[in-house]
């Protein structure tokens, strides 16, 4: 009787960690997925702010597979455009007996929504109004300060191109290995921020690439290729329940295909 109750809950306890190990898989996959897409948001109104329900929203970026993404907005006159790739896009609003509003150059980075207020004047249905020296898009949505390092920003501005230690460079408040003209490649990357080492928490497409022991000072040995990343958000403090240590969060985005 004692064996079989010994093997009962050895059966238990293997199905209880299979359990954790798949919703753990689960909340990686959906965290790198987050990471990696923004949406677009707004309230559809007349020029008379009164809200405009069944206006055509259409998005078309060079980083869609698909061309193009629509929806319509709702009987209060919002909308929502979710799971976009990062890149440029063009937002076009539609609606019968109003101009059709054109809003370009719309750059979405990892986990950024941009909200997009417009209002439609009356018109004809073939006129359209191009809306190009608008304000910043501002992500009002998440309060969470970090530096995000654009494709562009990484692409021009002159470093060492050394991985994580060149990511950290770019962003106000940390400091990695002093690095002079790549005679710290292949080091360990240093993590400090505000004077603090140690802490370190690096990422690659939401997945951990480093152990919580780097709080106790082993520094995790992460070499990537620079060259690799679309996209890079450096985190130097207000990191969220994910992040197990306090210290430097470097969440890089790996380039992906597009239509083209």
């Amino acid at each position: 009787m004692r064996a079989k109750w010994f093997f009962l809950r050895a059966g238990q306890y293997c199905r209880m960690f299979v359990t954790a190990i798949v919703l753990l898989s689960l909340a990686a996959t959906a965290q790198a997925q987050a990471d990696r897409q923004a949406s677009i948001v707004g309230i559809m109104t007349d020029e008379s702010g009164a809200v405009l329900p069944g206006v055509t929203i259409t998005a078309t970026s060079p980083a869609l597979q698909v061309g193009q993404m629509s929806t319509v907005s709702e009987v209060q006159g919002a909308y929502r455009l979710t799971n976009l790739p990062l890149g440029t896009y063009e937002v076009t609003y539609t609606l019968d007996g109003f101009r059709t509003v054109k809003r370009d150059s719309i750059r979405l980075t990892g986990g950024f929504t941009a909200t997009l207020d417009v209002a439609m004047p009356i018109g004809a249905i073939n006129e359209t109004l191009t809306v190009s020296a608008a304000g910043p898009v501002v992500d009002v949505v998440s309060s969470r300060p970090e530096t995000t390092l654009t494709r562009e920003t990484l692409e021009l501005i002159p470093t060492s191109r050394n991985g994580m230690q060149a990511l950290m460079a770019q962003a106000p408040g940390t400091r990695s290995n002093l690095d002079v003209g790549g005679n710290t490649a292949g080091a360990i990357p240093e993590f400090r921020a505000f004077g603090q080492g140690n802490g370190g928490w690096p990422l690659i497409e939401g997945i951990a690439t480093a152990s919580p022991a780097v709080y106790t000072g082993i520094q995790p040995g992460n070499y990537i290729d620079y060259t690799a990343a679309e996209e890079a958000q450096v985190t130097t403090f207000g990191n969220d329940a994910e992040m197990p240590t306090r210290g430097v969060q470097v969440a890089m985005i790996s380039k992906t295909g597009g239509k083209t």
